[in-house]
């Protein structure tokens, strides 16, 4: 909130608990609460709008800013493409959170599957958002996931 001051209402893509949209609520924003499934959120984020939704489908919600961690790497690798085009149609400025490592949680408790689809390195995750049009406006590589803030510079045009 304090690096990229987003103005209007932030869609939590994945929102999965809301706990990320539950301190955006707090910290004065309207917000939008997206996932494929509604079980998954704590009481303190049921009071939050909701819509169940497929990422891999074009969505009808739209804002200015959007929210994505630990989601993207859950993805399988032949709908990534397709699913960061769904969400960069749905806001104009999106800050992603990707991990970059296999899933440890699996390991811990014995899943028997990666949860993470897609293990793909930084520049990988670069490379795809600009050649699909979007600009990286900022990005860190932090070891087991890289952080990117990017920007649909056609969307403006593509809403009006």
């Amino acid at each position: 909130l304090e690096t990229f001051k987003p103005i209007g209402t932030i869609i939590d893509f994945g929102c999965g608990t809301g706990r990320a949209g539950v301190k955006f609520v707090e910290a004065g924003n309207d917000v939008l609460l997206i996932d494929f499934t509604d079980n998954c959120r704590d009481d303190e984020a049921l009071e939050i709008p909701f819509m169940k939704w497929d990422l891999t489908e074009t969505c009808s919600a739209s804002s200015g800013f959007g929210y994505c961690p630990a989601v993207i790497e859950h993805i399988p690798t032949g709908d990534v493409k397709t699913v960061v085009d769904n969400i960069m149609l749905a806001s104009e400025k999106v800050f992603f959170q990707i991990s970059t490592v296999d899933d440890l949680f699996s390991e811990l408790v014995d899943f028997g599957t990666n949860l993470h689809l897609t293990v793909k390195p930084h520049l990988w995750w670069e490379y795809l958002f600009a050649s699909s049009g979007y600009k990286v406006e900022w990005s860190e590589e932090q070891g087991i996931a890289s952080l990117f803030y990017v920007i649909n510079p056609d969307r403006r045009e593509l809403c009006q």
